[in-house]
């Protein structure tokens, strides 16, 4: 693909994207239904829920009524453009 061509498709992507905030960090999500499981992900990559580990998930600024909230496995919510925020705690049931 030609340097011009790339730099478009780049472009659209990203002029596609939302941003939202998870702890603190900008992120991008394709798509604007974002669930649970991704803003985990997101948050701390790699560290799935599983017997030992939970997490708690909550947001403000979200397309969805309410506009802030709590999401718990399984759940989504549907983001702004830009400016939807996500805190995410990680707790160890030990």
């Amino acid at each position: 693909m030609p340097k011009q061509a790339e730099l478009e498709s780049e472009r659209l992507d990203s002029d596609r994207a939302y941003e939202i905030v998870v702890n603190a960090q900008l992120q991008s999500v394709p798509d604007e239904t974002v669930t649970f499981e991704q803003v985990v992900e997101q948050a701390f990559p790699g560290q799935p829920p599983s017997e030992t580990l939970s997490y708690a998930v909550s947001y403000r600024r979200a397309k969805t009524e309410p506009h802030t909230g709590t999401l718990v496995a399984g759940q989504s919510v549907i983001v702004r453009r830009k400016g939807t925020i996500f805190n995410v705690t990680q707790t160890d049931k030990s």
